[in-house]
């Protein structure tokens, strides 16, 4: 008995998280969002037993600064909620090398969990930013401003596309056209 976990990854406003939430309705998934689950706990919206933790270090960080705060530890919080042979669409994470992935890897065979495989959601940098500027969602008390936004760029350059060429080299993976409506790339994966 083990989970089934199939990653979804990508430039933030590439449409991991509406793809991943449509896919995971498509097939009856769990959906997992690093982001979501993050900032739920964060501001107390998703019970946590990291809650004071992650609050108090999100608290002195600004919008494009990463947390120390290892997420392995509420990825297998959330995972032990969930029936054993639960599929599982995890969405934006791992996102980055290093202790990170290391924990990731080590948080999978924990579980005896297993990838069946990795979506690589690709869009332009003006697009991305586009869609960021549009959604005008608040990250970390910070709107998601043009400096904000294009800090999340660089960060994904340098951080998350090291990790998911990384898991691309484990893992069968596929790369999305993001400009594809939801709906067409849901059809495509599932």
């Amino acid at each position: 008995m083990s989970y089934e976990l199939f990653l979804v990854n990508g430039k933030p406003g590439s449409g991991k998280t509406t793809v991943a939430t449509q896919l995971s309705q498509h097939t009856g998934a769990a959906h997992f969002s690093i982001g979501d689950r993050l900032r739920g706990i964060s501001d107390g919206s998703i019970p946590s037993a990291y809650t004071h933790q992650l609050a108090e270090e999100r608290s002195t960080l600004g919008a494009h600064e990463k947390v120390v705060f290892d997420p392995s530890l509420v990825f297998e919080e959330f995972v032990q909620g969930l029936p054993h042979d639960s599929l599982i669409i995890v969405d934006g994470y791992p996102r980055y090398i290093g202790e990170r992935m290391r924990n990731f890897h080590r948080a999978t065979e924990a579980l005896s969990a297993r990838v069946l495989g990795l979506c690589v959601i690709e869009v332009d940098d003006a697009t991305a930013l586009d869609r960021m500027r549009n959604r005008g969602r608040i990250v970390a008390g910070e709107a998601e401003t043009e400096v904000v936004n294009q800090k999340r760029l660089e960060q994904y350059y340098s951080e998350t596309e090291p990790a998911i060429d990384e898991l691309a080299g484990l893992y069968a993976a596929c790369i999305i056209d993001g400009n594809l409506t939801p709906e067409e790339i849901v059809a495509t994966l599932a």
